[in-house]
């Protein structure tokens, strides 16, 4: 998952872009769809690699969106986010999750 950092960059058609310029500058898909878009890009300085952002609604908040980096863009993107919830890396609440005292 990509923080909504403006201090990262990935090539876009050409352009150094971070994620929330890439997500302004793209059509989203309507609707309850699983996610809301998805792009290509190239990450990396001097040996870039082909990478594929997919864009989804927080399940914590609605109107908020995550990013998911996956540096194979074959995948498509309903495997790339059962990925990420599968590894527990897509938290279901905002709230930190304190561990049981024993």
């Amino acid at each position: 998952m990509s923080k909504k950092s403006s201090k990262i960059h990935y090539e876009y058609e050409g352009q150094k872009l971070n994620i929330k310029q890439i997500y302004a500058k793209n059509k989203k898909r309507r609707g309850r769809s699983k996610y809301l878009m998805s792009v290509n890009v190239m990450v990396g300085k001097g040996n870039p690699v082909p990478a594929k952002i997919v864009y989804v609604r927080n399940k914590a908040n609605r109107k908020d969106r995550l990013a998911f980096v996956c540096t194979n863009p074959e995948l498509s993107e309903e495997e790339i986010i059962r990925i990420y919830e599968n590894a527990g890396r897509w938290k279901y609440s905002s709230k930190p999750v304190n561990p049981p005292s024993t």
